[in-house]
């Protein structure tokens, strides 16, 4: 990526962006250049280019025709990823770019994934409360609109070590629950046999307690570690975690 004087043409940076960079977008404040990237992010302060940073870590990878899309807060971009054969994810990712994390995933076209979608292009209504998701291979189109999200700020499994976490469901219809685990890197979880996200429904004002480690599957002998984060379709969701720490009897 060149960055140059439009008064004078010289160029000042020279900068490397992730792989087969595509789409770039400036933020409303001028304060970002944003470059989707294959597997990653291009985030290039307007104010010192030369301090950009690449953020890897997501699964699948962007359509050509794939494009960004800054919600008011300007914080966060999303973007989709699509990918063929065994790397078809046909996800939306939300990226917060001021901390390089990946704070939010969100599964479209068919659920569970069997069908190649290819999650392609993005845009918000006016009143940012709906996000159109195009579906390139299966010519379908998703809304998406805000759900309850509960976001623990830090998971830890590792044998003696365990977290746990509860939810309780105030509403009088049964509550769909995804839980995503996300790594102190910002993407998905990945280990072996892990599974993630996993899908929960709890019933009108009823309670569920799960254990981290038997939820997703991990190795209790693996040093498991990141963030937990909890969509619902219901509004009237409540959920706490505690983590902590037991002592093996002999």
């Amino acid at each position: 990526m060149f960055v140059f004087k439009p008064s004078t043409g010289e160029i000042e940076y020279v900068l490397v962006a992730g792989t087969s960079p595509g789409f770039t977008t400036l933020t409303t404040t001028g304060t970002f250049w944003l470059v989707l990237c294959d597997g990653s992010l291009s985030i290039i302060p307007t104010w010192d280019p030369g301090s950009y940073e690449n953020v890897s870590g997501v699964a699948g990878s962007p359509l050509s025709s794939a494009n960004m899309v800054i919600p008011p807060s300007v914080r966060y971009a999303l973007y989709t990823a699509a990918g063929i054969g065994e790397t078809a994810v046909d996800r939306v990712y939300q990226h917060d770019f001021i901390t390089g994390a990946v704070v939010g995933s969100y599964l479209v076209g068919d659920d569970p994934n069997v069908s190649l979608d290819q999650a392609s292009s993005l845009a918000l209504t006016p009143d940012s409360r709906i996000l159109a998701v195009l579906n390139y291979a299966s010519n379908q189109l998703n809304l998406l609109a805000d759900a309850t999200i509960l976001k623990q700020t830090k998971f830890s499994s590792e044998r003696e070590k365990f977290t746990g976490v509860s939810v309780v469901n105030l509403s009088d219809a049964p509550a769909n629950l995804t839980f995503t685990a996300i790594a102190d890197f910002g993407s998905e979880y990945t280990a072996i046999d892990i599974v993630n996200p996993v899908k929960v429904q709890v019933a009108p004002n009823a309670q569920v307690s799960l254990d981290v480690s038997h939820l997703f599957n991990l190795n209790p002998d693996d040093a498991n570690s990141g963030y937990l984060t909890i969509t619902s379709d219901q509004p009237a969701v409540a959920g706490f975690s505690n983590t902590g720490r037991f002592t093996p009897t002999i």
